[in-house]
């Protein structure tokens, strides 16, 4: 393949089983001292390995990625009219000489994507709504948002261990201040795009036109 910025290049063209599909059709470019998976094609095979970007407290000329490949911030090295840009400055460039040429135009890609409200915050992010025995589920104030998790918690037993915290779900209802006995935090969790879902598409509107978004979660 012919290099578009070098005249008398030749680029090889290898045949892969790693490219991930959601990069779409054609041929990807690869760039060994900066993804891992081209590194690692790359040693097995015995293909050159050269850094194109560099960390600024490193010499170019003595740069080595090694065996793990280096995708922090530098500067470029080794790409000729690129020397000494940032990364981005650097895309910029290249897709305005691209342009130039009339090889290629800029574009923005969107992908959509699986939104995971994450499990690890001891299996699920806290709905912000508390219990009353007087006024019922009550959304907890803006002010004491974003619902601070124990850090003393124990995972030793099977269920929920914010279910068996002492002292955590145990709060004043914000509404009538009822004591700590009375109030606690709602247990169930958001475990994913699913049930993000499901409350965009169940959040119903009251007589006066309202979101019921706090009756709505103390019900997922």
């Amino acid at each position: 393949m012919k290099h578009p910025f070098i005249a008398d290049k030749e680029l090889p063209v290898y045949i892969a089983n790693f490219v991930l599909m959601g990069y779409g059709t054609g041929a990807i470019f690869g760039c060994p001292a900066h993804d891992q998976r081209d590194l690692d094609f790359a040693h097995a095979y015995d293909l050159p390995v050269l850094p194109v970007v560099v960390p600024e407290d490193e010499d170019a000329s003595g740069f080595d990625v090694g065996t793990e490949a280096y995708t922090g911030p530098g500067a470029l090295a080794n790409s000729s009219f690129l020397d000494g840009l940032e990364v981005d400055a650097a895309k910029r460039e290249i897709i305005g000489r691209l342009e130039e040429m009339d090889q290629g135009e800029g574009a923005v890609n969107y992908r959509l994507r699986d939104w995971l409200v994450s499990r690890q915050r001891y299996w699920g992010c806290p709905i912000p709504v508390i219990h009353c025995d007087t006024c019922g589920p009550v959304p907890v104030r803006k002010d004491d948002l974003p619902v601070i998790l124990p850090e003393d918690i124990d995972f030793e037993s099977a269920g929920n261990p914010l279910d068996r915290h002492p002292t955590w779900k145990h709060v004043e209802c914000p509404s009538c201040g009822a004591p700590a006995v009375t109030g606690h935090r709602h247990l169930r969790h958001l475990h994913g795009f699913v049930l993000v879902l499901r409350a965009f598409l169940f959040t119903r509107r009251d007589d006066a036109g309202w979101l019921c978004r706090g009756r709505l979660l103390a019900a997922c």
